[in-house]
C-alpha cells in the first residue's frame, strides 16, 4: 500500500486533485483513487473524474479496475492475481497503466 500512497503523493506535486481513500478494514478490503487531472490552457471544460480501484474478491485475488465519471459502463479491467502471487512490481503496473489512461500518455 505505500506505493498507491506515493501514486497519490506524486499526482499532488504534479498539480493535479487526488481524493485517496483506503478502506482495509471494510469487506470486502480495497484501496480507491480518484483523480481529477489539472486543466491544461487550451481545455474549456471541467476535466472528468478517472478512479482505480484494487479490489480483493473471492477467492482471495486482488483485482485492478478503473472507470472515469462517465459512468461504470466504462469500466475498464487491469487485471487479477491470486493474493499468493501479488508484489510491488504488478501493483506498480496497474497503477502506471491507470496514470497513462488517465493522462492520456499512451
Amino acid at each position: 500500500m505505500t506505493h498507491t500512497r506515493d501514486v497519490a503523493e506524486r499526482l499532488q506535486l504534479a498539480g493535479h486533485e487526488v481524493i485517496y481513500q483506503e478502506f482495509l478494514d471494510a469487506y470486502p478490503p480495497h484501496v480507491r483513487l480518484h483523480l481529477y487531472p489539472k486543466r491544461g490552457p487550451l481545455d474549456l471544460g471541467e476535466p472528468k473524474r478517472w478512479t482505480v480501484e484494487l479490489n480483493w474478491g473471492d477467492p482471495d485475488r486482488l483485482y485492478a479496475r478503473y472507470w472515469t465519471s462517465a459512468g461504470l459502463a466504462d469500466m475498464k479491467e487491469l487485471g487479477s492475481l491470486p493474493g499468493v502471487d501479488i508484489d510491488e512490481l504488478w501493483i506498480r503496473e496497474q497503477f502506471l497503466s491507470f496514470v497513462r489512461a488517465s493522462l492520456d500518455l499512451s
